[in-house]
């Protein structure tokens, strides 16, 4: 199996130029290697047909912005959502 996976972003102010990292933390790694699943790192918007087709599935994984649920079909509850427009 195969799974894409959306690696997250981060921004460190004061370490210019290389400020700006994406990573996966290493317990994704961990947790995917046990099941023998491979992980394909998602780092750009280019080719992203071409990664849904090659992928059985996508994680999401998890950041200090919550997606509105209104993206995946479910309500909303009290926490603060970022509302992400396409530009």
């Amino acid at each position: 199996m195969r799974l894409a996976i959306i690696g997250r972003y981060e921004e460190y102010i004061n370490e210019k130029p290389f400020n700006k990292r994406l990573y996966l933390d290493y317990d994704y790694k961990r947790i995917f290697d046990d099941l023998d699943i491979l992980l394909i790192p998602v780092i750009s918007e280019k080719n992203i047909e071409q990664i849904a087709e090659d992928c059985d599935g996508l994680v999401v994984t998890g950041s200090i912005n919550n997606v509105n649920p209104k993206y995946y079909g479910e309500r909303k509850n009290n926490t603060h959502y970022e509302d992400y427009k396409n530009e």
